[in-house]
């Protein structure tokens, strides 16, 4: 069986997590944090990142994707990249899997929205269960 997840992180050295969600409206989890911070490795992070989940795990990778897209249709990217010259937005889509095999398309509405947003798409593997 395959699961997916997927979520948006906002990079940038110009502003605080407090400044992102007031940007941006939306609630970020709590795997966010700001330039400064230690990290669990005892380093201080060198820029914020804003990361906004999909809420959501779902079997269906395509329904985790669009669930995503449809919260943050009404963001005005433009808006953001001009507040913050900086800043990268990247889009994670994480694939669990607990066969030998896997694989994931990307539709075309999808992609689409990704590009004329300007936004990194990020896709990352793993097995559901480790041995």
């Amino acid at each position: 069986m395959k699961k997916s997840s997927a979520s948006l992180q906002i990079r940038t050295r110009e502003a605080s997590v407090n400044e992102l969600i007031q940007l941006t409206g939306l609630h970020l989890s709590s795997s966010s944090h700001e330039i400064g911070e230690i990290g669990g490795d005892g380093r201080p992070f060198k820029m914020t990142v804003g990361v906004f989940d999909s809420d959501n795990e779902s079997i269906d990778m395509n329904s985790s994707v669009q669930n995503l897209l449809d919260r943050l249709s009404s963001l005005n990217f433009d808006d953001i990249r001009k507040k913050l010259p900086d800043v990268c937005i990247t889009m994670s889509i994480c694939v669990y899997f607990d066969t030998a095999n896997v694989s994931l398309d990307i539709l075309p509405n999808h992609a689409n929205f990704l590009g004329q947003r300007n936004i990194v798409l990020n896709i990352s593997c793993y097995p559901s269960c480790f041995e």
